[in-house]
């Protein structure tokens, strides 16, 4: 299930829908307060990272919003970079390498595109890149 983490925050929210085929993605909190897949949007911030496999529409789910958590990398990230939310694959990591990126946490496990990468979440966006 989870990446283990003693120090680590997780909270527990209603699903939006199933998300069974979204864990360890970036998710936000929509509009009912329910959890949902972050869509791509620069607009969408991110609350947190997916850390189990609900199935259907209110279902629990555990959100990871600080610590260290795995997430699906949307393009190659190296250990030591920034990490931010893909603009384009939903819900999926991306290094923080532009002056509008959010930072979200740090790589501490690198890996190239769709692998599960190891990152130290910050409990929240830490700023943009400068």
């Amino acid at each position: 299930m989870a990446s283990q983490d003693e120090h680590a925050q997780d909270y527990s929210f209603p699903a939006a829908g199933d998300l069974s085929s979204d864990q360890f993605k970036f998710v936000i909190m929509d509009s009912a307060g329910r959890v949902a897949v972050v869509t791509g949007a620069s607009t969408q911030k991110a609350i947190g990272v997916l850390q189990n496999k609900p199935a259907a529409i209110d279902r629990p789910a555990q959100v990871r919003v600080s610590g260290m958590t795995k997430v699906i990398a949307g393009e190659t990230i190296d250990e030591g970079e920034q990490v931010t939310c893909s603009e384009v694959v939903a819900g999926k990591a991306d290094d923080a390498d532009t002056a509008t990126d959010v930072i979200l946490g740090l790589c501490v496990q690198g890996g190239a595109v769709d692998e599960k990468i190891k990152v130290l979440l910050f409990g929240g966006p830490s700023g943009e890149v400068s």
